[in-house]
């Protein structure tokens, strides 16, 4: 995951320009970051090798607002929104790619535990259908 957001910076001054980057670029950028940040957490999970520590520390972290909650609770959704305010920079040219990536950002936000994996499905087949069409006109 982390090499992902990493290749993805690139990527973000490459997007069509439109006033959708003023949203677009600095959601991506700070859930970048906020994504970077929750990889260190899960790093340091995988590192604790005692179950005694690491209930502790999970606890702990769990138990830490100002770390728990950007990290862990709202990274996700604000690289997702991100994702979904620049793919509006496509709408005009490609609408079932933006209305994949759209759906795809419901279904990564629905509550209820694994939807990442066919809702970042959505998004990517959303963005492939963008490019593709980007790279015909």
């Amino acid at each position: 995951m982390i090499i992902g957001v990493l290749l993805l910076i690139p990527q973000i001054g490459n997007f069509p320009k439109s006033r959708w980057n003023y949203i677009s670029f600095p959601s991506l950028i700070f859930g970048i970051g906020l994504i970077i940040g929750m990889c260190v957490i899960d790093f340091v999970f995988w590192s604790l090798k005692e179950p005694v520590l690491k209930s502790q520390v999970t606890k702990h972290l769990i138990n830490t607002p100002e770390i728990w909650t950007p990290f862990m609770s709202v990274s996700g959704k604000i690289f997702t929104f991100g994702l979904l305010t620049s793919s509006f920079n496509y709408f005009k040219k490609q609408r079932l790619g933006v209305l994949l990536v759209f759906l795809g950002t419901l279904t990564v936000y629905l509550p209820w535990g694994w939807d990442n994996i066919p809702g970042y499905l959505l998004i990517t087949v959303g963005f492939y259908i963008n490019f593709t069409d980007e790279n015909k006109s």
